[in-house]
């Protein structure tokens, strides 16, 4: 659906891509190599004037036409000690501000005091006096804070290690996968554990109980066929046919063959014969076994639901994502950031949301970076000046605002695609 927008204040003099939006014609950077450019987003029509910027020692130019936008405004704070007014009664105001105070508090006042009376007595019985007494008193309290601290701390460790220890369901099978999903932090514990139902707990219970494949509790793909599990049920359509709505194409997935036969996975490589069915290629990405996936490719697949967290946490191996045209919301996961040996992140005219993660500048071989057409709002985060590995970036058509952080260090960069937003200023060179 068209987006309206209309024009606030007068803004200062320079480049704007909220005021000019360019064409799908824009001529990509050439700044070596002969990488392909991305795709380009496409333009929404209209009447164009010629214009450019410069960038370094390439130029960007394009047609542009005039556009205009509103700015939404965010939801009201709320205070979470908003509803606890105070009693008419001033005694009973006060009384209700002491329960807040912690059991923990008072015991440790009462402690500390008797602990000082008695380091008082024993360095009087000493016979101390005068600043030997003072010592001897400072040398007290200095045991009393170490054993404090020992104590705390002790305690402390105690409360971690039984935070990631799962409660047993009476199912070794089970409580051994979701240990190992514990243990990895792909998910939480508390998200695992809960009453209340998830994606990740039917996809547990899935790998577990129901996958035909009932693989090793220790087998090396494990994690990626849950991960993979965790997102098929965060689709909202997944389960439904092609022709009510579903995916346009679920051939593999849920089923007991391996996760690098599903649709639109791709694993590590291996040596197959180079055959004329082949097209003479000696390895592929796709066979029938579970390995460690390499690409998601899930492009027009009719998808509508949300990208996991897990799959930043989950997919250790993974280097192209690319979920573009489908139906995707909620807010791009900042694990992704984790994701080192990611080279194309590509989700270009979904519905996603809420702010650019500065995460995505961890990723050192970043090199398509397509976030066009969604609903990005905010700025680009000034950590992004550190993708020094990118060919081609695209944040066209959200609704994005600011200047645009210095991305000089991306010496290789070939496509820069910025109109229908609302960035002001100039493009630092």
């Amino acid at each position: 659906a068209a987006r309206s927008r209309s024009s606030g204040a007068a803004q200062p003099r320079g480049f704007s891509t909220r005021d000019y939006a360019v064409d799908q014609s824009v001529n990509l950077m050439a700044m070596g190599g002969d990488d392909a450019a991305m795709d380009t987003a496409s333009g929404r029509g209209g009447a164009s004037a010629g214009g450019g910027t410069r960038l370094g020692s390439s130029m960007i130019a394009g047609l542009f036409r005039a556009t205009t936008g509103t700015e939404a405004t965010g939801p009201a704070r709320f205070d979470e000690y908003g509803d606890a007014a105070p009693s008419a009664d001033a005694e009973e105001y006060i009384s209700d501000k002491r329960r807040r105070i912690s059991p923990l508090r008072t015991g440790l006042t009462n402690c500390c005091g008797s602990v000082l009376d008695s380091c008082a007595l024993t360095c009087g019985r000493l016979g101390l006096h005068g600043w030997k007494l003072a010592i001897c008193l400072i040398v007290g309290l200095g045991l009393l804070g170490g054993g404090l601290y020992m104590g705390i701390s002790g305690r402390g460790g105690q409360e971690d290690a039984s935070s990631s220890a799962v409660t047993s369901s009476g199912d070794p099978r089970f409580d051994a996968i979701k240990a190992q999903i514990v243990q990895a932090q792909v998910t939480s514990k508390s998200i695992l554990e809960s009453k209340s139902s998830s994606p990740q707990k039917s996809a547990l219970e899935w790998l577990t109980k129901e996958d035909p494949a009932n693989l090793p509790v220790d087998h090396p793909a494990i994690l990626d066929r849950y991960t993979l599990a965790v997102f098929y049920y965060s689709s909202t359509n997944a389960l439904l046919e092609p022709v009510s709505g579903g995916w346009k194409d679920s051939s593999g997935w849920m089923s007991g063959i391996g996760i690098c036969a599903w649709h639109g996975i791709e694993c590590l490589p291996r040596e197959q014969e180079a055959t004329e069915e082949n097209n003479f290629t000696p390895f592929t990405k796709r066979y029938d076994d579970n390995a460690k996936i390499t690409g998601i490719l899930l492009k027009q697949n009719n998808i509508v639901g949300e990208i996991p967290s897990e799959f930043g946490l989950g997919l250790e191996q993974l280097v192209t994502l690319d979920l573009q045209e489908n139906q995707l919301s909620h807010t791009l996961p900042t694990t992704l950031g984790k994701l080192i040996n990611l080279r194309d992140l590509l989700v270009r005219d979904n519905t996603l949301s809420g702010s650019l993660p500065s995460q995505l500048a961890e990723l050192p071989n970043l090199h398509q970076l397509n976030l066009a057409k969604n609903r990005f709002e905010g700025g680009i985060p000034s950590s992004w000046s550190n993708m020094k590995e990118l060919r081609n970036f695209a944040v066209s058509s959200n609704f994005l605002t600011g200047t645009f952080p210095n991305i000089a260090s991306a010496t290789r960069l070939l496509g820069l695609f910025l109109d229908d937003n609302d960035f002001s200023g100039t493009i630092p060179g």
